[in-house]
């Protein structure tokens, strides 16, 4: 396993570590609808997975956070739109009480067209400048 896949693994997790327990909390302690709950989980997560890939799995730059951040939101917004939407329709077909494990599952689902798309995209031409100056 290569060290990116390996820091990928260790980054998502803890961001979806994050990402659980503030769904749990919101709904246990504020009675939130899971279905709302989940977008302040995400952008909750967003930031611990955004620090931990920028500095482990796709190192960049400080100086090109800008940019891979832009780039990275992206994916993981468009990944998260169709956590939502996966989340909505189990939540419909096994109900509400099954929420964390639906959300679990849903979540892994959309974890491995992250890492293909951060590591091609987001952090890609952040890489080659991170390679570039660290050879002069």
């Amino acid at each position: 396993m290569s060290s990116s896949v390996a820091y990928f693994i260790l980054v998502g997790s803890c961001a979806a570590a994050v990402h659980l327990a503030v769904v749990y909390g919101l709904v246990t302690a504020l009675a939130m609808p899971a279905l709302w709950a989940n977008p302040l989980g995400f952008l909750t997560a967003f930031a611990v997975s955004f620090v931990g890939h920028s500095r482990w799995t796709f190192p960049l730059d400080p100086t090109l956070h800008g940019q891979a951040v832009k780039r990275f939101f992206l994916i993981a917004g468009t990944g998260f739109l169709l956590n939502q939407a996966a989340f909505y329709w189990g939540l419909r077909w096994v109900g509400p009480q099954a929420y964390l494990p639906l959300l679990v599952a849903v979540m892994v689902l959309v974890a491995g067209a992250t890492f293909l798309l951060g590591k091609l995209w987001a952090f890609a031409d952040t890489r080659e400048a991170v390679h570039e100056t660290t050879r002069h």
